[in-house]
């Protein structure tokens, strides 16, 4: 009997890991996912703040619940757009333990589909050219890359006790801007 092998594993970034990605990934693809909205709506002690006084940092929520709350920045694009990364499966643990330390402040981890802007056209051509300038990439086969990727998320769902919920963008940005941590 052969032992399974384990997989590589695809991450998500749509925040922090977006500018300073995980590490030991061999692949980074631009694209985007659907279904959720991405809001500063998660407190942070350690990363972006201190426990006397938390930042923000970045989170996805749900597009349907989204669309029950009261939230004075209406506007949400369809699409979440970030970068997929892909780690070798020799690595994934190690990767995964370090993400868990990173991400433990009041998130959980989801599964989602990712579409890839480089493996299929997408309705927002100029997003995926601004992240490659931002962001250039490795030459990416697109040949072997699927269209669309499970990937690994991490998310503050609205259960957890750093969730801040719907706030004014003005005052959030004031905040955002004088924290330390």
């Amino acid at each position: 009997m052969t032992e399974r092998q384990p997989e590589d594993l695809w991450l998500f970034g749509y925040g922090s890991l977006i500018w300073k990605p995980p590490p030991h990934y061999d692949l980074r693809v631009p694209g985007y996912i659907e279904g959720y909205v991405r809001r500063f709506w998660q407190a942070s002690q350690d990363h972006r703040g201190t426990p006397e006084a938390p930042g923000r940092v970045a989170t996805l929520i749900d597009r349907a619940l989204w669309e029950t709350l009261t939230d004075q920045h209406p506007s949400a694009p369809p699409r979440v757009w970030g970068a997929a990364y892909r780690i070798p499966s020799p690595r994934v643990a190690e990767v995964k333990e370090y993400l868990d330390i990173r991400e433990i402040n009041g998130y959980s981890i989801q599964y989602t589909p990712f579409n890839s802007s480089v493996s299929q056209p997408t309705p927002d051509q100029d997003m995926t050219a601004t992240f490659q300038t931002i962001h250039p990439a490795l030459e990416i086969n697109t040949q072997t890359l699927p269209a669309r990727i499970e990937c690994l998320v991490y998310i503050g769902l609205p259960s957890n006790p750093q969730f801040l919920g719907p706030q004014d963008p003005q005052a959030l940005a004031e905040h955002i801007v004088k924290s330390r941590g």
